[in-house]
């Protein structure tokens, strides 16, 4: 008996994979569209900023600049796809729910937001390349504010609507080369695409008949890139060391700024005025650092640094500052080989500090939080369920800011599929 040094393409493929694929990719662009929030920091820059990553890297606080497992497609840093088990077919897929209490001026509301995280696939192309395709929420906006003002000058009352939807998605191509032993280097093609709304209803006496509506929109598409980096080196017998980096240079996309204002008084509008130019996003990098001890421990800390001041929305925005987040993080599992699924699983505990990336009123909308989270494996070889928990709070009450103390639950499903095995031959 001998093997033939090439890989084909098994017959057995698992059709349960490929129909939760299709279901799942059919309405991916009304599943990426819903994503909500109910946070009234939402008005401000592109509205809330979804982290990236994955149910793993939640449960370890958002650190992954030198995760990297052979499960885990992370293309918050595209090296780490070198690590992807080179005869499987990976399927991730995962949603949230965030329940937030908002306080303000001794004032205290509850919300619920349910999220969609996102869709990736992954697999190797060759000996040293490997490759993947997914989308990926970037911010949400959604916020509903009701308040009242007088007239300047006067002493009459009007009340206003202030409201805001919508949010930018990413369809993202990564790609990663095995450079040498334990140098990894990957890049995200991104397009990136949506549509964000802020609606303004101004009343008069609680009369219709004298509404002013305005309404601000600002629609993206256009293509960018970035780039990743990974290292690996031994320290000793039992430990190791990894290294790894992001870089985003700051990029101008194609954007549409539009401003619409009407009078319910009137079927005329007022003006409708349309402007055509270039979104600037933000310049960053990341750098991080994780340490393991054998196949059981991993732990690791982050620094995301984004030079949010130098970006330009076209919204005239002058509250925009730079945004720095810092993140550790740990994953355990006793024992990879086990009869008992407790040692079979990985547990991970982490906690983050965000600066946030606007000021008002003189003070940093900042965010922190602890995580915890479980992997659950899916039999042997097929896949794995991951969950996380965490606990934060963002914003403060200083000054008639608002405060939200939110808990978010994370579910992560990955699918794993032999598709590629030698031929034998007799």
């Amino acid at each position: 008996m001998w093997f033939r040094n090439r890989y084909t393409m098994r017959k057995e493929v698992c059709w349960g994979t490929i129909m939760a694929m299709l279901c799942l990719l059919i309405p991916t662009g009304r599943l990426a569209a819903q994503n909500t929030t109910s946070s009234p920091y939402s008005y401000y820059g592109i509205g809330e900023l979804l982290r990236g990553g994955n149910a793993q890297t939640a449960g370890m606080g958002g650190t992954y600049q030198a995760f990297k497992g052979k499960n885990s497609i992370n293309f918050s840093n595209p090296a780490s796809l070198t690590a992807l088990d080179s005869m499987k077919f990976i399927f991730n897929v995962g949603g949230s729910v965030k329940f937030t209490e908002m306080k303000q001026q001794g004032n205290t509301d509850d919300f619920s937001d349910y999220n969609f995280t996102g869709l990736e696939f992954g697999f190797r192309v060759a000996p040293n390349w490997y490759t993947g395709l997914g989308l990926v929420p970037y911010s949400s906006l959604g916020y509903k504010v009701q308040q009242q003002n007088m007239v300047e000058g006067g002493t009459e009352i009007y009340n206003s609507l202030l409201e805001g939807t919508g949010g930018f998605n990413q369809l993202v191509w990564a790609n990663a080369l095995q450079l040498g032993k334990g140098l990894s280097l990957g890049i995200n093609a991104i397009f990136l695409f949506g549509t964000n709304d802020h609606n303004e209803t101004i009343l008069l006496n609680d009369d219709a008949a004298f509404a002013y509506h305005h309404k601000e929109r600002l629609n993206v598409t256009d293509v960018y890139f970035n780039l990743g980096v990974q290292y690996e080196t031994p320290l000793t017998t039992n430990w190791g060391m990894s290294l790894g980096a992001t870089f985003q240079p700051g990029n101008k996309l194609s954007a549409k700024y539009s401003t619409y204002t009407s009078s319910s008084q009137s079927s005329d509008d007022e003006f409708d005025t349309e402007t055509k130019g270039n979104m600037k996003l933000p310049a960053e990098v990341g750098l991080g650092v994780g340490f393991c001890y054998k196949d059981k421990l991993w732990m690791g800390a982050d620094v995301l640094h984004q030079q949010w001041s130098e970006a330009d929305l076209l919204r005239g925005e002058d509250y925009l500052k730079d945004r720095t987040r810092f993140s550790l993080g740990a994953e355990y599992r006793p024992q990879e080989y086990s009869r008992s699924l407790w040692k079979q699983m990985k547990y991970r505990v982490g906690g983050f500090y965000d600066t946030g990336y606007f000021q008002l009123k003189g003070e940093d909308i900042t965010s922190y939080g602890v995580s915890l989270g479980l992997g659950i494996p899916m039999g042997k070889g097929k896949g794995w369920i991951n969950m996380a928990l965490e606990y934060g709070q963002t914003g403060t009450t200083n000054n008639s800011l608002v405060q939200e103390n939110f808990t978010r639950i994370t579910l992560g499903i990955s699918l794993m599929e032999t598709w590629f095995a030698k031929r034998k031959y007799d």
